[in-house]
């Protein structure tokens, strides 16, 4: 029996328009059930419920119902009703969904039809049902493509920004060690920094990132937006500090500046399906520093010796 099923069967039943056999089979599942469904652990109420409702009950007597005093008839439909809302509350309890990206970027499709994009290394997580509470949990990196929905807006929380719409297009960086920010593509994104409270509203090719001066939006082209989406790497004047950290999440390596002066050195670049390999040597090359090789996945930059 489906759930569409079972409550055809019990609004019928209440109304008192269910056919003989339709009312033998629900008395015959309360009689198995002999619980209050609030009263047990949830698991055991679950596993009651599907074991009644998915085998086949045997036809029993109808008049036995009918035949008992108006206390009874009352006891029985209260039970009935707890059976229903218990069934309820049992198929809406909430629960948890986690969706992560490895070392390649991964696509999905929420349950309200939002469909959103994973880079690497990046955790996702909500909770069913969803409609009615469009929350995100994001460690990470992500663009989001949200499905209208003025009545829920849709939410999005990292540890140090809230970001929140009702229908739009927008990337989130919130990686360790990198600076966060937030990038629209279409739409409007109010953007909330939970160490002050304070609130920005951005629209299309806008970015504001979370050490921005007074958390003020700055334009930005098209294609910095999701650039990662077409496996490019844009770097903006950005530290050597947070482009190690980009390209340790980008190609899964660690990477070692352990003087602070090198660590803030900035370096401009666009790399479109480059390997680790050619952005290192470039930007070293440009900055006129070494690059010592550990193993394939673990690289110092520090400066060359005069």
């Amino acid at each position: 029996m489906t759930r569409k099923e079972f409550y055809t069967l019990t609004e019928k039943y209440l109304a008192n328009t269910c056919s003989d056999k339709e009312r033998e089979q629900l008395e015959a599942l309360l009689e198995k059930l002999q619980l209050n469904p609030y009263s047990l652990d949830k698991e055991a109420t679950k596993q009651k419920l599907f074991t009644a409702i998915t085998q086949k009950t045997k036809p029993v007597s109808s008049s036995r119902f009918w035949n008992t005093n108006w206390f009874s008839a009352a006891a029985s439909v209260a039970v009935l009703l707890g059976l229903i809302l218990g069934y309820q509350f049992l198929f809406t309890n909430p629960k948890p969904v986690t969706e992560t990206a490895g070392i390649t970027p991964k696509q999905i499709i929420l349950p309200d039809g939002s469909e959103v994009w994973l880079n690497r290394n990046t955790t996702l997580s909500y909770t069913l049902p969803f409609k009615n509470n469009r929350t995100i949990q994001l460690e990470g990196e992500a663009f989001f493509d949200v499905y209208r929905d003025t009545l829920h807006p849709f939410q999005v929380q990292t540890e140090k920004l809230q970001i929140q719409v009702l229908g739009t297009s927008f990337n989130v960086n919130t990686y360790k060690n990198v600076q966060p920010s937030v990038n629209v593509s279409s739409g409007k994104v109010e953007v909330t920094r939970l160490t002050d409270m304070q609130k920005v509203v951005l629209v299309r090719n806008e970015q504001v990132k979370l050490q921005s001066r007074n958390f003020k939006p700055n334009q930005i082209t098209a294609n910095e937006v999701d650039a990662w989406r077409e496996n490019t790497i844009i770097l903006n004047n950005t530290s050597l500090a947070e482009t190690s950290a980009i390209l340790e999440n980008w190609f899964s390596v660690k990477i070692n500046i352990p003087d602070t002066m090198v660590q803030n050195m900035t370096v401009t670049g666009k790399y479109k399906d480059a390997k680790l390999s050619e952005v290192l040597q470039s930007i070293t090359f440009l900055k006129k520093l070494k690059i010592d090789t550990l193993t394939q996945k673990r690289f110092i930059i520090r400066k060359k010796s005069i």
